[in-house]
């Protein structure tokens, strides 16, 4: 299947009105994009494994001297952390500078061979115990235990100083989000539901997050103005054709490209949705709204019908409980965001 049953389900559930209950592309679900998310990786692997293979070549060029032994010395030991620890950070990168300079001096006494003894040392060894050390999501995962499905506490208030009012409809909101997320996991056992996710390498938060398997929802729960949706001419969203300035924020959107990169190949399908309900009683029309970005809208109506897709698409797929990839969200709680560093 191109598309799975969440986008179905999303799509043709109208109420009698009607009126659309979701607006926005999903991205297709299943096991072509699982397939690409595969291709993905094994590239950024093969790249690796080019980038290790720099260890021959730097070797041969440390008969000379200059900047390309140096660079190519560097580069071979990130390529090895990124080979054996799938991930390079601060501290592998200070590695591979000492382990280029180590390798220059090595070279310049033992030629090639005490070049190979030097990154291996000081840069395959240190990888591979990285890539062996336990990651935070696994210890917080035994510690929370298999039985948990939900993390965090919704609507609550930050601190600073808001306008009340607009602190009472958000907090509402997330409220009324959260028991829809509570009683779609009632309906499907194996969902786990996160609160409050600040989103990673950009600050900011998402309201919710719900896990299903490989498939992640990232939440905003929206209590704004009811009435018709709309683009006007400039593709921005208006109101009963009036501007509406909280409509046109992209911080979902970003929320979703720094998921993305944070999670890899780690998950068959994410997607980040604005969960819409009205603080003054007019219905949600969004029939002829067409999103900004990538993230669409939906009431809360729609909410349900994207849940109850993709989790018949977890099963379908026969999609494992990830309390793993739950635990991943959690640690970046709002309320852990002076614990977890990037």
């Amino acid at each position: 299947m191109s598309h799975d049953s969440a986008s179905h389900a999303a799509h043709d559930d109208r109420p009698a009105s009607g009126h659309r209950h979701v607006v926005g592309e999903m991205p297709p679900v299943g096991s072509a994009a699982r397939k690409r998310q595969r291709i993905a990786n094994l590239s950024r692997r093969s790249a690796a494994i080019a980038g290790a293979a720099t260890f021959v070549v730097s070797a041969i060029l440390m008969a000379q001297s200059g900047v390309v032994p140096i660079l190519l010395s560097i580069i071979s030991a990130v390529a090895a952390g990124r080979l054996f620890g799938q991930a390079v950070y601060p501290s592998e990168l200070a590695r591979a500078v000492g382990t280029a300079a180590f390798s220059i001096v090595a070279s310049s006494n033992g030629g090639p061979l005490g070049f190979l003894i030097g990154v291996f040392l000081f840069g395959v060894l240190p990888a591979r115990k990285l890539a062996r050390r336990r990651r935070p999501e696994e210890f917080y995962a035994d510690e929370v235990g298999k039985d948990t499905r939900e993390f965090g506490e919704p609507g609550l208030i930050p601190e600073g100083h808001y306008d009340r009012r607009n602190v009472e409809l958000g907090v509402a909101g997330e409220l009324a989000v959260a028991e829809r997320l509570r009683a779609a996991a009632a309906r499907h056992p194996g969902m786990r539901i996160v609160h409050d996710v600040t989103i990673p390498g950009y600050g900011g938060n998402v309201d919710h997050v719900a896990i299903i398997g490989e498939h992640v929802l990232l939440i905003d729960a929206k209590n704004w103005r009811g009435g018709a949706y709309a683009n006007a001419p400039d593709g921005s969203v208006v109101v009963d054709g009036a501007p509406y300035g909280p409509a046109n924020r992209r911080s979902l959107d970003i929320a979703l490209d720094c998921w993305r990169a944070e999670l890899g190949g780690r998950v068959r399908w994410i997607w980040g949705v604005h969960a819409l309900m009205s603080h003054d009683g007019t219905p949600v029309d969004l029939d002829a709204l067409v999103p900004l970005g990538e993230s669409g809208f939906a009431t809360l109506e729609g909410l349900d019908g994207i849940l109850d897709g993709i989790a018949r698409s977890a099963a379908d797929h026969g999609d494992p409980d990830d309390l793993e990839l739950a635990s991943i969200f959690a640690i970046r709680q709002s309320a852990f965001a002076d614990l977890v560093v990037d």
